[in-house]
């Protein structure tokens, strides 16, 4: 659910203590999610070419430089991306 919310810029409910609750958090504070344009995966291609039906990819950039993309498969099969 966190790496949906996260492919969407959306919130999402959270299961304290949980080791996904941790690295969600985690991410999000290590990159700082304020003062960011966010990119969407359904227009973005410009940006971040060859996404699939399988694969989407959305993206957080900050006016400093620093980027924050999130990759989703949304199979139950292992994706290779470049």
């Amino acid at each position: 659910m966190f790496r949906l919310g996260l492919l969407h810029d959306l919130a999402v409910g959270s299961i304290v203590g949980t080791k996904a609750n941790e690295q969600f958090y985690y991410v999000q504070d290590k990159f700082g999610m304020t003062d960011f344009e966010f990119f969407g995966y359904w227009d973005n291609h410009d940006l971040i070419g060859e996404q699939r039906t399988s694969i989407k990819a959305s993206a957080y950039h900050k006016p400093n430089g620093d980027a924050l993309v999130v990759v989703y498969n949304t199979t139950r099969n292992q994706k290779t991306v470049d």
